[in-house]
C-alpha cells in the first residue's frame, strides 16, 4: 500500500509541475523569446502579455480573395468553394498553411447564402436582398448562377412600403384637415410608426390603418414641435398625453400639456469625481484632504463614490479621502516611479515612511516597496490563482478517492 501511495503522490507532483509556464489556449501561441507578465505576480500574466493573438481568416482574406479570381485560394484544383467573408473572425489553426486556411475560411458554394454574392450580383430597383436566404448557384461550373434572373429569383423580394414613404405628404395634408385628419377624424400621422409596413394596394385606407393613431392614445413624444417644456424641466416622452381640447386634437392650454408631459429632472448624486480637480489642487497647498495636518490624500480610486448631503467638507473628506497609512502603490502614480526593468505593483500596500507621514523618505524606499522585476511567463505556475489551486486540489481529491476505494 505504501508503494502505491508513493506512486500516486509522485503523479500529483508531476501533474502540478506540468502547469509551469503560462499556457496559451484558444489558438493563441506563446510569444517568442522570454515574454514578461505585467507585474511580478501571476495575476499579471495573461494572454495579452504572454501570447500572440491567433491568426484568423481576416489575415488571409485579401490575398485569398484575389487568388480565387484566378482559380487559386479556395478555387484551387477546381474546388467548388469560396472564401467566406462571414468567417473573417474564425481562428486558423497552426501551422497556418493552405489546408488549415481552407478548413477554416472556405465554404462550399452549395452552402452559399445570398449575402455571399454581394458585389457579384445585385437586386433590381424596388427589391431588397434577402441576405440569409440559401443561394446555391445553378450554373454548370457550380460556382455561379446561369443568369442574373436566377440569382434574383432566390435572393430578391419586393421592398415593402412603409409609413416613411408617405410621411412628408400626409403630415403636410394633416395641417389642412387631410391625411389622418380627413373627415374630421381625431387621428394623427404617427412618426413612431415610420417603419410599419403598409399593406397593398397602398391606398388611403391601408395608409390610415398602418400609420394613423388616435389622439386619445397619444404620447408626450408625439407633441414634439407642437408644444414644449419650460426651462428647467424635461419632456417625459412615454407619458400618456391625450389632449383635453374641445376639438380632441389639441390641448386647451400649454400648461395642460406641461402638466402631463414635463417634469423637473432629479438632481444627480454628487460623486468624488465632482470635487477631484479642486481638492487635488488644494491638497498641494495643504488644503483638501491635507487640511489641518490631516495625513490623508484625495483617493482617485474613489472617484465613483457618492458624497452624502449636504456635500460639505466633512462629507467630501469622509467619502473621498484615504489615510496615507492605507495607500497602495498605484496611489503614488505621478509622484514616484520605478526604475528601468521593474514595474509597479499597483495593489501592493505602500504606506510612506517619511517623517511627515505623507511622503517616502527617499525614492529608493518607494521602489523597495512598490517596484519589482516582472514575472517571466515561463515562471508561471498557476499556484497563485484560485483556478490553479483548485486544479491541484482536485488531484489530491482524486488520490484520496483512489486510496479510499483501494482500502475498502
Amino acid at each position: 500500500m505504501a508503494s502505491c501511495l508513493q506512486k500516486m503522490l509522485c503523479l500529483v507532483a508531476l501533474a502540478s509541475s506540468a502547469i509551469a509556464g503560462y499556457v496559451c489556449s484558444d489558438g493563441y501561441t506563446i510569444k517568442p523569446g522570454e515574454p514578461l507578465c505585467a507585474t511580478a505576480y501571476e495575476a499579471g500574466c495573461s494572454k495579452n502579455t504572454c501570447c500572440n493573438s491567433p491568426k484568423t481568416c481576416a489575415d488571409y482574406s485579401g490575398a485569398w480573395i484575389v487568388a480565387q479570381a484566378v482559380n487559386g485560394g479556395c478555387h484551387e484544383n477546381n474546388a467548388k468553394y469560396f472564401f467566406d467573408r462571414k468567417k473573417l473572425a474564425t481562428t486558423v489553426a497552426s501551422p497556418y498553411k493552405n489546408p488549415e486556411i481552407k478548413a477554416s475560411c472556405c465554404t462550399a458554394y452549395s452552402s452559399a447564402r445570398c449575402s455571399d454574392w454581394a458585389g457579384v450580383y445585385g437586386c433590381a430597383t424596388g427589391t431588397t436582398l434577402q441576405k440569409n436566404n440559401a443561394a446555391a448557384p445553378d450554373g454548370a461550373n457550380g460556382k455561379q448562377f446561369s443568369a442574373l434572373a436566377k440569382f434574383r429569383e432566390k435572393c430578391c423580394t419586393a421592398t415593402p412600403k412603409t409609413c416613411a414613404n408617405w410621411s412628408g405628404l400626409w403630415i403636410v395634408a394633416q395641417a389642412v384637415n387631410g391625411g389622418c385628419h380627413e373627415n374630421n377624424a381625431k387621428y394623427f400621422f404617427d412618426r413612431k410608426k415610420l417603419a410599419t409596413t403598409v399593406a397593398s394596394p397602398y391606398k388611403t385606407p391601408e395608409i390610415k390603418a398602418a400609420c394613423c393613431t388616435a389622439y386619445s392614445s397619444a404620447r408626450c413624444s408625439d407633441w414634439v414641435g407642437v408644444y414644449g417644456c419650460a426651462t428647467g424641466t424635461v419632456l417625459q416622452q412615454d407619458n400618456a398625453a391625450a389632449p383635453d381640447g374641445t376639438n380632441g386634437k389639441s390641448f386647451s392650454a400649454l400648461a395642460k400639456f406641461r402638466e402631463k408631459c414635463c417634469a423637473t429632472p432629479p438632481t444627480p448624486p454628487k460623486k468624488c469625481s465632482d470635487y477631484s480637480v479642486a481638492w487635488i489642487v488644494a491638497q498641494a497647498a495643504n488644503g483638501g484632504c491635507h487640511e489641518n495636518g490631516n495625513k490623508a490624500f484625495f483617493d482617485r480610486k474613489k472617484l465613483a463614490m457618492t458624497v452624502a448631503s449636504p456635500q460639505g467638507k466633512a462629507e467630501i473628506t469622509s467619502a473621498c479621502c484615504t489615510a496615507y497609512s492605507s495607500a497602495k502603490c498605484s496611489d503614488w502614480a505621478g509622484v514616484y516611479g520605478c526604475a528601468s526593468g521593474t514595474v509597479i505593483q499597483p495593489a501592493d500596500a505602500a504606506a510612506p515612511d517619511g517623517s511627515d507621514g505623507k511622503t517616502f523618505s527617499a525614492l529608493a524606499k518607494f521602489r523597495q516597496v512598490c517596484c519589482k522585476a516582472p514575472m517571466r511567463c515561463s515562471a508561471y505556475t498557476g499556484t497563485q490563482t484560485s483556478g490553479a489551486i483548485m486544479h491541484v486540489a482536485s488531484l489530491w481529491v482524486a488520490v484520496i478517492a483512489v486510496i479510499a476505494i483501494w482500502v475498502l
